[in-house]
């Protein structure tokens, strides 16, 4: 026989017999469990001129409000009043009012259950996160243009990095920014040894030098001295790394300088090549030979 106990329509209960014992199981668990419930009841909302009024279904509204703070995590009054206010605004749009959406959130903030009133935020938060998410992924499925396209997806994308970031978040907030790693197993062949714990370097042994680790490749440039050339204007020192034997790094003359030719000139604009410099030098020379000559006739 089926252990719901709930009101059922008829034929249900036979319904539910009927099913296999792993599904029966898992139905009779969830029903128990809905029953063993103590979370707040839906809100109800209604608009009323301008403004917008809270009720409960099911329970006074006084114990439906202390059921709601226990959701929250506070006990405080006046943040619980401004937290649900907000919470309601997110069903309404206009006159239009959706109760499920209000709802929605305040499940999402008791899904988290928070410990304090910042966790309540943050919960808030995450789930007013997820309803816009999942509002651009409709809009998105359902336009016919590029550009109104390329906008949805440009603020899904923004919106779900969002939820992942409030996630991890809450996660350092709860843990203390701290990490715990937990070993549970350890296999040590024949003839290996193994330490667990906190293991410091000694005065024995070889350790793998910085500039072999193979994750690292560009190890060396980064533990190399530094060059000692400065800028002319500013003063400040060249964050290049220096020869090996030199004292500054290879743009600033270490081993010659850099190699001459196209292929390490300045070419950002042109404008100091050396066919450049010989254009200028030949205008130069014009120029004084025009000046001269004009010279010369006025006399």
């Amino acid at each position: 026989m089926t252990e719901l106990t709930p009101v059922l329509r008829p034929g249900l209960p036979g319904a539910i017999d009927r099913l296999p014992p792993a599904k029966r199981a898992r139905v009779n668990a969830t029903a128990k469990a809905m029953q063993s419930s103590c979370a707040a009841p839906s809100m109800k909302l209604t608009q009323k001129g301008d403004a917008l009024q809270i009720g409960f279904g099911g329970e006074a509204s006084e114990i439906a409000t202390l059921l709601q703070m226990a959701d929250m995590g506070t006990t405080d009054q006046d943040f619980y009043m401004g937290l649900v206010g907000q919470i309601a605004c997110l069903g309404t749009q206009g006159k239009s009012i959706d109760d499920a959406a209000s709802n929605f959130v305040f499940a999402v903030v008791r899904a988290v259950e928070p410990r304090d009133a910042l966790e309540a935020m943050l919960a808030t938060q995450m789930g007013a996160i997820h309803a816009a998410t999942m509002t651009m992924a409709r809009r998105m499925n359902h336009v016919d243009k590029i550009p109104q396209q390329d906008s949805a997806e440009c603020a899904l994308n923004k919106l779900a990095r969002t939820f992942a970031t409030q996630m991890e978040a809450l996660k350092r907030y709860r843990t203390g920014g701290h990490q715990k790693v937990t070993v549970e197993h350890v296999t040590v062949h024949a003839g290996g040894q193994a330490i667990v714990g906190a293991v410091a370097a000694g005065g024995g042994g070889q350790a793998m030098k910085p500039a072999d680790n193979p994750m690292r490749p560009t190890q060396r440039l980064t533990d190399a001295p530094r060059c000692k050339a400065t800028a002319k204007t500013t003063g400040s020192r060249c964050k290049g790394p220096a020869v090996s034997g030199w004292k500054v790094c290879r743009m600033h003359g270490a081993r010659g300088g850099a190699p001459l030719g196209c292929g390490n000139g300045m070419w950002l604009h042109g404008n100091r090549s050396q066919s450049t410099d010989a254009l200028k030098r030949a205008i130069a020379e014009l120029l004084r030979h025009s000046r001269q000559t004009a010279q010369a006739l006025a006399k």
